[in-house]
């Protein structure tokens, strides 16, 4: 019979509502039933029928042609949900084309499925490549893809991005302060506007006695060359050199566009013998980890969390783990073997405040690449009255840690001073021994004491002086240590050296931390010391503090207390705790006092809402009374969408979800709820796949999504507007019962007035069907009827007799 039934099936016909109502069934009876499985077992379905048994077993092993409505994973990892066309042709296997796996952001190494790729179809039959595994699973109405690591590439560049809709969007913040003299306020926003591809952006102060607009400026992403080209308000110049802001353009690279290409990303490779799992650990924490299929592999987008050696473990089917150890120091300016980085800036600079002279044009540029086992840059900046050049060396060097080398040579022209030209050097050396311990050190020399930087020469000519040469610093040195004795106690240490050129005053500073964890109770002990040998000043003061999580009235609270006291004889002690009264609202109170007996008190509240975020503060002393309340937010205008939004979010990039005048629904992993339009505003990471799932739970129960999730890859600061289609449904839960009292058997099949499939019965006669029109009558199997004054249209459980 299932022979029949697939041949007067064509393949544009749209099955997957009825299966997803046959789903629906399964589900409910499984839930139903005393015991299930780790695989759907389908054993439950007895009495249906040799038919409907015939008819599973072949829709388990072959699909039926038509539209599937899908939820897509890869490697564990859902994608989001996406329609599949079925033809007769895939009964013996899956045929995907490249379109369809880019849609559904899945991207493949065509040179390694070559073997699987059907070119009369035009599509790739993924299950005919080694270590592959594809799952078309018609009872949950899903599609699982197991495909090897190596088998993947990174998001190609010519991936769509989403540059969203016009809209106008305001970050915003604000205080207002009472004190003894009066009211004051202070307000700062980002104002921005997407028009296209393109950003405009600017930037507003106002307090009590000012206000203050900065001038635009218009950013557009570059996919083909991966950067950004802004216009108007730009940053010119290095680390070494010096920046300054000018008017003019800049097109800089942007790795961020290629999220796997972030920074250095060392590769991480091996073999599998079976069906296993990778996983990377560092510092104690998982870092990464994926199942993977037998055969090689390579990871090369693993976010790392810092230096330190990273465990690659590999657990095999039967049990067997592997570890392979990888000695890994991450420093500054490293780049990702063969990629590069690069800027260029041209503007002019504005009028230096205090002075009539505009130091005029300026064009700097930087490029760095990454070789093998290091990377270089170079930078350069160039004015009238200002050249500086600077070249820089970063390398891994292994279990020795890492190191990196760079110099720089300026010179800087004066019309009524001494010209000036020098020379600096930096050397950083930074290692994460398998003891626990982290050590970076720092030193940096001014080899001539007339070396000058960009940013100090506009100084001296806001003052109108040169730098006084008994106050250039000549050597710095910084060092940092941290180690961990356990899991629950850490020692750390800094301290820094200083001295000046033409000059005897050295200066130093140093501070230890000793923090430890007792049962849940935190507790730190530190001390600092800054001394300088001009006039032989030195302070000195030590810290103890602790924290204490408790339970009170149900809740959980925090409480700490510290102790502090200087070379100088003052010395206080403060304590308090802060609770959260729910997922929204928090409080805190603090309380301190001084050797002076002076005591200052404070109590403290904030409120996460859907449309702001508030915080208030009111501190109290012997002398005052003050007290201030803030808000955060955002306001978007979408005019196309004829929408005006309050929201809690003030981050860059974010989606707008619509689900058609429903309000209170939630995406799944947020708290904010949509307005009474159904919108909702959701943060978003730039270049990356993201993934919006609507929480059904929080839905009408008459209202249903024709999908709850959508997978989107935004570009940096645009607002996407993503709509949700509802459908009002009537929803239907029978228990059915033979004339003689006995339930229906389970796995008997129930069908429409019309002859449509509408689902099956589970155990103890148990019918689920949701509708989208009412249900005038139904029959369940060959001999039972169940008419239409039997049948209440609620959602509640109805107990019905055949008729």
């Amino acid at each position: 019979m299932m022979a029949s039934i697939k041949n007067t099936m064509s393949c544009d016909r749209i099955v997957f509502f009825k299966l997803k109502r046959i789903a629906t069934s399964i589900i409910f009876g499984l839930f139903w039933a005393p015991a299930s499985a780790e695989k759907l077992d389908f054993s439950f379905m007895q009495g249906g029928g040799e038919t409907e048994r015939r008819q599973w077993k072949a829709l388990e092993d072959h699909p039926a042609a038509g539209l599937y409505y899908l939820d897509v994973s890869l490697n564990e990892r859902k994608t989001g949900r996406y329609t599949l066309k079925v033809s007769m042709e895939d009964e013996n296997g899956l045929c995907l084309s490249m379109d369809w796996l880019k849609k559904a952001k899945i991207f493949i190494d065509e040179k390694y499925f070559r073997g699987a790729y059907d070119s009369n179809r035009l599509c790739y039959v993924l299950s005919k490549a080694n270590d592959t595994r594809v799952e078309l699973d018609i009872a949950t109405q899903s599609l699982s893809l197991t495909l090897p690591q190596i088998s993947l590439v990174d998001i190609p560049v010519d991936t769509e991005w989403d540059y969203g809709v016009t809209a106008l969007k305001l970050n915003y913040n604000g205080n207002f302060n009472v004190d003894q003299l009066g009211i004051n306020s202070f307000a700062a926003g980002t104002l921005s506007a997407n028009l296209g591809q393109w950003t405009i952006n600017g930037n507003a102060t106002a307090s009590s006695g000012s206000r203050e607009v900065s001038v635009v400026s218009a950013s557009k992403p570059l996919k083909s060359i991966g950067g950004d080209l802004v216009i108007g308000k730009v940053q010119a110049g290095s680390s070494l050199l010096g920046n300054a802001s000018i008017y003019g353009a800049m097109l800089s690279s942007n790795n961020s566009m290629r999220p796997n290409e972030i920074g250095y990303s060392p590769v991480f490779s091996g073999v599998a013998k079976s069906y296993a799992r990778v996983t990377l650990m560092q510092a104690g924490s998982t870092i990464y980890s994926e199942p993977i299929p037998p055969g090689p592999f390579a990871i090369r987008n693993a976010k790392l969390l810092n230096s330190g050696d990273v465990t690659m473990i590999i657990s095999e089917e039967n049990g067997e783990k592997s570890h392979e150890l990888f000695p890994l120091t991450v420093m500054t300016g490293l780049l990702t073997p063969g990629k590069s980085s690069y800027s260029l800036s041209f503007g002019k600079q504005d009028k230096v405040e205090n002075s009539q002279q505009a130091l005029g044009s300026v064009f700097s540029a930087s490029y760095g690449y990454g070789l093998s086992d290091y990377t270089v840059k170079g930078d350069a900046l160039l004015n009238s009255y200002y050249q500086g050049f600077a070249v820089s060396m970063a390398s891994n060097l292994g279990k020795w840690g890492g190191v990196s080398v760079s110099g720089a040579y300026a010179r800087a022209l004066y019309e009524k001073q001494k010209n000036r030209q020098g020379s600096i050097g930096q050397l950083n050396y930074s290692n994460s021994f398998q003891s626990g311990t982290n050590l970076r050190i720092g030193w940096s020399r001014k080899l001539s004491q007339d070396y000058i930087d960009f940013s100090n020469l506009i100084s001296s000519y806001s003052s109108n002086k040169q730098e006084s040469k008994n106050l250039v610093r000549r050597n710095q040195l910084n060092i940092n240590i941290n180690h961990n004795l356990n899991r629950k106690m850490g020692f750390g240490f800094s301290g820094w050296r200083r001295d000046y050129w033409q000059s005897n005053r050295v200066e130093s500073g140093y501070s230890g931390t000793l923090t430890t964890q007792i049962k849940g109770i935190s507790l730190s002990l530190g001390a600092s010391v800054n001394r300088s040998s001009r006039g032989s000043s030195r302070q000195l003061s030590v810290l103890l503090s602790t924290s204490i999580p408790l339970m009170l009235f149900e809740r959980k609270v925090s409480t700490f207390g510290s102790i502090r006291t200087a070379l100088d004889g003052g010395a206080s002690v403060s304590g308090g705790l802060s609770a959260p009264l729910d997922e929204r609202t928090s409080i805190s109170s603090s309380s301190s006092l001084t050797t002076d007996r002076n005591i200052q008190s404070s109590l403290s509240g904030s409120y996460s809402g859907d449309k702001a975020n508030l915080a208030m503060n009111i501190n109290q002393s012997p002398r005052s009374t003050t007290g201030s309340v803030s808000i955060t937010g955002s306001v978007l205008a979408l005019p196309t969408k004829s929408a005006v939004i309050l929201s809690r979010e003030a981050t860059d990039t974010v989606a707008v979800i619509n689900v058609k005048n429903t309000g209170g629904v939630k995406v799944i992993g947020g708290s904010a709820e949509s307005d009474e339009n159904g919108n909702l505003v959701v943060p978003l990471n730039s270049y990356q796949n993201n993934l919006i799932a609507v929480d059904s739970s929080t839905l009408p129960n008459s209202v249903e999504l024709n999908e709850t999730s959508q997978s989107v890859i935004p570009s940096h600061k645009s607002v996407t507007w993503i709509d949700f289609d509802t459908k009002l449904i009537q929803r239907y839960i029978f228990q059915i019962r033979k004339a003689d009292g006995s339930f229906v058997p389970s796995g008997t099949w129930a069908y429409s007035k019309d002859g449509g499939l509408i689902g099956f019965i589970a155990q103890n006669g148990v019918l689920m069907i949701n509708a989208e029109e009412r249900l005038d009558e139904l029959r369940v199997g060959d001999q039972c009827m169940i008419g239409a004054s039997k049948i209440e249209h609620v959602a509640n459980l109805q107990e019905v007799v055949c008729e």
